[in-house]
């Protein structure tokens, strides 16, 4: 206004005194990235949003000029629930050490509980003590959420901080190629993605590097022996089982008829069709398969079988354990194909024919909720012989030291998931020798996972210096393979 009345004559510049008055104003922040709310309609000055700016939604006030973040949420009659890490995150809680327990649940980074530990690691505690009884899964990927999380600068540094990358550096690849001369069709469906004619993926390896560049300053590797305690030993069994010959021709079968309908996808259903159908050879209605001209229906050869070899040998390692005083619990999948299954569930089955036995079963449900299963389990535990679940129920958080035999009735891709449920009995207060059994019908597909998960559980172990692996006349890859000539090496 000064300027204003200079140039319209109203006064000479010498012949006026002003004075600037500061006011004080309370302006809102972002919850999220905590920055001042600027108001972005107004351009020519900073205009910053007040509490009486908000009566309304509007184009303006509705994200967070800096962020992006939304700046408004749904009411709720009842009082709202939120995340404890969306609370500690938006309050800006600092914490002088934080304990992050099953550190291996955050492997994927794009998850919930990937994506909010490494929240925790980064922007919330000063130390942080990170355990796990599997820290990786035999991939290199695997390890990368959480060196994202603790050494991001080192990442930087190495150029690793892109998974691809790390995975190019410190994995194994393997290439994937498929040439279509037919229609000359440039990329093939694989599940819901579209991969190229040429391409890498990610198998079981990490370069022992790793360990040295990026574990070996920042990890303790202990098991439950470096306790001092006198615990039981633990014993693991590798138990291959001799199929009918019309289940291998069953499953030969099914499998190359899924090959002709989709050749490049035909692996994928290994673990979730094949290995089901030769546990449980009964009663399948037509499988969908994917083809380049819409779907095609495969029908499995349906088997009249009273009883299969592996079931047979279940019921004898099942009745001697018991004989000795000993309870049993068994791992299977309850999906077991799924939809296409008309008749009895392997669960079922399973549990109908330890029954014939006179055994006393005892069958845990996924219906049954995460935090009921420890009260379940303790409820039943002394009116049971015998317990069948998926391994995925109890692998985490639950102590079942009452329990020193465990059988996986069909084998796993799931390295961690396998290795935490098997040792859900040997606990620092196991008084009882621990017996691992792994099912596996040879000479099948169930014979090839079971040497793929030999591998991973090899390289996974390898990294933390642990080298008591099982390999049946397999190679090794990188890490495990190292570790094995290094052991051999050295004179105790």
């Amino acid at each position: 206004m000064d300027e204003w009345y200079k140039r319209n004559g109203y006064y000479q510049a010498r012949d006026y005194m002003y004075s600037i008055r500061k006011k004080k104003k309370e302006i809102l922040t972002c919850p999220d990235c905590g920055y001042p709310l600027k108001n972005p309609n107004r351009t020519r000055e900073d205009v910053f949003y007040e509490e009486k700016d908000f009566k309304n939604i509007n184009k303006g006030n509705y994200k967070c000029g800096h962020c992006n973040s939304v700046l408004w949420s749904a009411t709720y009659n009842k009082t709202k629930k939120t995340s404890v890490i969306d609370f500690i995150h938006r309050k800006r809680i600092k914490f002088d050490s934080v304990i992050l327990d099953e550190m291996h649940e955050q492997n994927n980074s794009s998850s919930i509980i990937g994506n909010s530990i490494r929240t925790l690691i980064r922007e919330h505690s000063k130390k942080v003590i990170a355990l796990s009884g599997t820290t990786n899964n035999g991939y290199a990927s695997s390890l990368h959420n959480l060196l994202i999380a603790v050494c991001p600068n080192k990442l930087k540094q190495d150029e690793c901080l892109d998974i691809k990358d790390f995975i190019s550096k410190y994995g194994t690849l393997q290439a994937v190629t498929d040439i279509n001369n037919d229609n000359k069709k440039t990329y093939f469906s694989r599940g819901k993605s579209e991969i190229k004619d040429s391409e890498f993926k990610e198998i079981e390896g990490i370069n022992p590097i790793v360990f040295t560049k990026y574990l070996i300053d920042k990890s303790i590797f202990a098991t439950l022996d470096d306790l001092g305690k006198d615990l039981p030993p633990i014993h693991e069994y590798y138990i291959p089982v001799k199929p009918e010959h019309n289940q291998i021709i069953g499953e030969n079968s099914l499998f190359e008829d899924i090959k002709k309908a989709n050749s490049f996808n035909a692996k994928m259903y290994v673990d979730s069709i094949i290995k089901h159908y030769i546990n449980n050879p009964f009663n399948w209605s037509t499988i969908p398969i994917e083809t380049e001209n819409g779907e095609e229906y495969i029908q499995p050869t349906n088997l009249d079988i009273d009883i299969l070899p592996k079931e047979i040998e279940l019921i004898n390692i099942v009745k001697q354990e018991v004989k000795e005083g000993r309870k049993v619990w068994i791992y299977t999948d309850f999906n077991n194909g799924g939809e296409y299954m008309k008749g009895e569930k392997l669960p079922n089955r399973i549990e109908k024919l330890l029954k014939n036995e006179g055994l006393k079963v005892y069958q845990l449900k996924p219906s049954v909720k995460t935090y009921d299963r420890k009260d379940v389990i303790d409820a039943n535990k002394d009116n049971y012989d015998v317990f069948i679940s998926n391994a995925k129920l109890v692998n985490v958080g639950i102590n079942l030291v009452f329990c020193p035999t465990y059988i996986f009735y069909m084998p796993s891709y799931h390295v961690n998931v396998v290795n935490q449920a098997s040792r859900r009995g040997y606990r620092a207060n196991s008084t009882l020798e621990n017996r691992i059994y792994h099912l596996y019908y040879q000479d099948t597909w169930e014979d090839v996972i079971i040497k793929r998960y030999q591998r991973k559980l090899a390289e996974s172990k390898a990294i933390n210096g642990q080298f008591d692996v099982v390999l049946e006349n397999d190679n090794i890859r990188t890490a495990s393979q190292f570790s094995t000539k290094l052991s051999d090496k050295i004179v105790v």
